[in-house]
């Protein structure tokens, strides 16, 4: 009967301390296009290593995107014109940033988007908001 209840406090514990640790990590960034077709996310590819990591994810689509940027408080980090523009019917998703910094609380993230359809190019701006983790398991890939 005690090791029972001792065995229940500890999960309890654990799982405390669980969510306190995941409180305590910063957040992940996530974004979408005001119309849905894009999504973007920036979070920790490898916990050991503190490395960061965005992907972009869209709908099936006709489009080519022939320019993708990352930037913080209006200072390109990623990105260039693509000497490959993505086929948006072939793929739906993309790694915008790797081997990235912890983002800074403080400044504002986009992600620029130029898409190519139908001889017409338009740009996307993805504004990221920080989204708290809770139970976050270390990332180790």
């Amino acid at each position: 009967m005690m090791n029972k209840k001792v065995s229940i406090g500890l999960i309890i514990l654990l799982f405390v301390i669980w969510m306190v640790v995941s409180l305590t990590l910063p957040p992940k960034l996530i974004a979408s296009s005001s119309d849905g077709k894009f999504d973007a996310v920036y979070t920790v590819s490898h916990s050991l290593k503190e490395t960061w990591a965005g992907q972009v994810e869209w709908e099936e689509s006709d489009g080519v995107i022939v320019n993708l940027s990352f930037y913080e408080n209006d200072i390109q980090l990623t990105g260039d014109i693509m000497t490959h523009p993505i086929e948006m019917d072939q793929s739906n998703s993309y790694e915008f940033a790797f081997l990235g910094a912890e983002p800074n609380p403080t400044s504002v993230y986009t992600l620029r988007i130029s898409v190519e359809e139908e001889g017409k190019t338009h740009e996307e701006i993805l504004t990221f908001k920080p989204r708290k983790r809770l139970f976050v398991l270390p990332a180790l890939d």
